[in-house]
């Protein structure tokens, strides 16, 4: 009764075979195996050069990738109510932070100067008020807020004129490629109602967006 109740406040997870759910969870549990591997490379580079600011901004992205991977595939993986939507808080908690995670690591960076660090602490205000929401009021917990992940996640253009003098021109083109991964992959979010299987779609977005961030910043680290 109570799985049944649960469901039945949120149609879209009603709508979820066990297969549909058993793919939503083998994409980020694959995804959360893929980032602790690539986690080993970029650490190791970050350490060697021994900038605080590259390590600092290399740990803020993985951890949060790592966390959302984990909580997400988590979320599609448990059937009781109560930890279902104690993992769905987290995912959704956790997304805000990796927002501004994949920022960290370019502001930490290239934007140390002037008042080119406002923009970074507003968005981790932002971030962390999001998440608080979540987690300690469940705020839209069946209700994804997709405009305020992707107005988070595009506040940082307004620094790009100063990030394309600072930044090598590779890595700014593929942060630049995995911000239109991630919006794109929430039109699949947004039509996941008429479609179930769209949500794997949109898990597979969202990794290759990691990814493209993930390589964006490798090259930062391995070139500074």
């Amino acid at each position: 009764m109570q799985k049944r109740t649960a469901m039945s406040a949120n149609p879209i997870l009603a709508a979820r075979s066990p297969r549909d759910e058993q793919l939503n969870f083998a994409t980020h549990f694959s995804a959360a195996i893929l980032t602790l591997i690539a986690a080993v490379p970029l650490c190791l580079i970050a350490f060697r050069r021994g900038e605080w600011r590259a390590s600092l901004g290399c740990a803020a992205f993985l951890s949060t990738l790592f966390a959302v991977y984990v909580s997400s595939s988590m979320s599609h993986r448990v059937t009781q109510p109560v930890w279902q939507q104690r993992w769905r808080m987290l995912d959704q908690g956790f997304i805000y932070l990796l927002i501004v995670g994949s920022y960290t690591p370019f502001s930490l960076m290239y934007l140390g100067h002037g008042w080119w660090p406002l923009p970074l602490v507003l968005m981790w205000i932002a971030a962390l008020t999001g998440f608080v929401s979540k987690i300690g009021f469940g705020f839209q917990i069946n209700r994804v807020s997709i405009a305020l992940y992707l107005l988070l996640g595009w506040f940082p253009a307004i620094t790009a004129l100063e990030a394309a003098k600072q930044m090598p021109r590779s890595p700014l083109v593929w942060v630049l490629i995995g911000g239109l991964f991630y919006t794109l992959g929430a039109a699949f979010l947004l039509l996941e109602k008429r479609r179930p299987w769209f949500h794997a779609v949109w898990h597979l977005f969202v990794v290759a967006g990691s990814a493209a961030h993930y390589w964006a910043i490798y090259c930062c680290v391995s070139i500074r």
